[in-house]
C-alpha cells in the first residue's frame, strides 16, 4: 500500500471488518509493526538499567511529552515533582485513559 490514510479512512476499513490497524500497518509497511517492538524493547531495558542506580525511576509523558525521572512523576500530595526529570525526548506521547 502506497497510499496514505486519514484517522476517517483507517476507521472506515476497520469498521466494515475488513481488516484491524494491525494488518493495515502491515499492509502500508511490514517492517514498522517491528520497528515498534524493538523501540518497546528499548525502552524497557533503558528502565531496567536506570534503576539499577535509581530504583524509584520511571518514564513520564504527561502534556504529549516524554520524559525520563529519577523518582515519580508526582509526591505524596499530587503535587509535581519536575525537578526529578533527567531527560527529556523529542517523541510526543499522548496521555489518557480508555
Amino acid at each position: 500500500m502506497t497510499t496514505k490514510l486519514s484517522q476517517e479512512e483507517v476507521l472506515a476499513i476497520i469498521n466494515n471488518d475488513e481488516k484491524t490497524a494491525y494488518g493495515i500497518l502491515y499492509d502500508a509497511d511490514p517492517k514498522l509493526a517491528t520497528r515498534f517492538g524493538r523501540v518497546d524493547r528499548l525502552i524497557v531495558k533503558l528502565l531496567k538499567d536506570v534503576k539499577k542506580h535509581f530504583p524509584d525511576a520511571t518514564y513520564y509523558t504527561g502534556s504529549g511529552g516524554f520524559n525520563l525521572l529519577l523518582g515519580e512523576s508526582h509526591n505524596d500530595k499530587d503535587e509535581p515533582q519536575s525537578e526529578l526529570i533527567a531527560c527529556s525526548g523529542l517523541a510526543s506521547i499522548g496521555g489518557g485513559d480508555w
